[in-house]
């Protein structure tokens, strides 16, 4: 598992509780104790999300909409409330690598979370 792969955790479960949900995942980076930068992806269209593909650093997102691939439909990565997971704990929840983003992609979204306020110093210590 590295930076650019999009996991399928089919029971993620939001810190605040409620129901396990299937939820795309992207990892940002690996740390040197392999521990994995994660943030969520949603599909879901909210008021408060901009529509237009790229980077919306004063949002909080990253929008994939009329170059799609490799998701299979518009989505958007949301950089508020990062998760952090051991690899070795996301392969025995039996998380699962669905696809990887280019390096391009990936670096577009890095670079758009370095813009947003979601940006944190201890974030480099992932690589990002």
């Amino acid at each position: 598992m590295k930076r650019g792969d999009v996991l399928y955790w089919p029971d993620f479960k939001y810190a605040d509780g409620g129901k396990p949900t299937p939820k795309l995942i992207v990892i940002a980076g690996v740390d040197k104790y392999q521990d994995a930068l994660l943030y969520r992806t949603t599909s879901q269209s909210g008021g408060y999300r901009p529509d237009p593909e790229g980077c919306h650093s004063d949002d909080g997102v990253y929008r994939f909409r009329d170059n799609l691939k490799p998701f299979d439909m518009p989505t958007w990565v949301q950089f508020e409330k990062p998760t952090t997971l051991s690899v070795a704990d996301i392969k025995a929840k039996g998380i699962k690598v669905h696809f990887s983003l280019s390096g391009v992609q990936m670096q577009a979204i890095i670079n758009c979370l370095k813009r947003s306020q979601e940006f944190a110093k201890w974030l480099v210590d992932y690589g990002v």
